[in-house]
C-alpha cells in the first residue's frame, strides 16, 4: 500500500540480459552464459555490459579477431568517453602482442593517455615497443660478421634512435608511479642504454630501496 502506479523509465530488456547472464555464468553454466550475451548482443549491441561480457568471452577464448570488432564498436560509440580509456588500451595492447601492428598499437596507446593523465599502463607499453624495437636491432648487430663496421654503425644509430624514442613514455610512467617496479626496471635499462649512468645508479637506488 506504499506504492500506487510504479513506473519504469526506459526500455530494461537489455539489463534483464545482463542480469540473466550474470546468474548463468553465477551457477557456472558458461554454455547458458554465452547465449544470453550473444543474444543480448545482437538485440542491444550499445548495451555496455553485454559489450564488456562478449569482450571478456572473446579474450579468453583469444578470438583476438572479434575482440577487436567488439572494441572498435565500443569506442565508435563514445570515442572521447574517459570510460572508452580501457577500450583503446586494450585494443593496443592486442595489436602490439597478437597483431604485430606497432604503429596502430602506438596510436591506440596515445588515445587512452589522453584520456587519462593517470593512466600509466598505456605509457609504459608504448615505451616497451621502441624497447623492443632496440633489442631487435641488438640481435641483428650480434649477427653481423666483423668486418661489417658500416652496417654495425648504421644499426648500433638506429638502436639508440629507438631507445630514445622509448625514454619519455617510461619517464612519464614513472611521473605517474615513482614505486612501479616494472617502469623502474625499464626505465632504469634505457638510461643504461643510452650511457645515461648517473640517472641509472639513482633508479638502481630506488629499485634496492623497494626491495628492502
Amino acid at each position: 500500500g506504499l506504492a500506487k502506479d510504479p513506473k519504469v523509465e526506459g526500455d530494461i530488456r537489455s539489463d534483464m540480459y545482463a542480469t540473466l547472464a550474470n546468474l548463468y555464468l553465477a551457477n557456472g553454466d558458461t554454455v547458458k552464459y554465452k547465449e544470453v550475451v550473444t543474444e543480448g548482443r545482437s538485440k542491444f549491441p550499445e548495451n555496455e555490459a553485454l559489450l564488456r561480457a562478449e569482450l571478456q568471452g572473446f579474450l579468453d577464448a583469444k578470438q583476438y579477431d572479434k575482440a577487436l570488432v567488439n572494441l572498435n564498436q565500443a569506442i565508435a560509440s563514445a570515442p572521447n568517453d574517459p570510460a572508452s580509456k580501457l577500450f583503446y588500451y586494450i585494443k593496443g595492447f592486442i595489436l602490439q602482442t597478437n597483431v604485430g601492428n606497432d604503429s596502430a598499437a602506438l596510436e591506440a596507446y596515445t588515445k587512452a593517455a589522453a584520456l587519462d593523465p593517470e593512466y600509466l599502463e598505456p605509457r609504459y607499453m608504448s615505451g616497451l615497443i621502441y624497447v623492443e624495437k632496440g633489442n631487435e636491432l641488438a640481435t641483428e648487430m650480434n649477427n653481423l660478421p666483423l668486418n661489417a663496421k658500416a652496417k654495425f654503425e648504421k644499426l648500433k644509430k638506429d638502436q639508440d634512435e629507438a631507445f630514445a624514442q622509448a625514454l619519455p613514455y617510461f619517464e612519464a610512467a614513472y611521473e605517474i608511479n615513482p614505486q612501479d617496479v616494472e617502469t623502474l626496471s625499464a626505465l632504469g635499462e634505457v638510461y643504461r642504454k643510452l650511457k645515461m649512468y648517473e640517472k641509472a645508479k639513482k633508479i638502481q637506488a630506488e629499485q634496492a630501496a623497494l626491495a628492502q
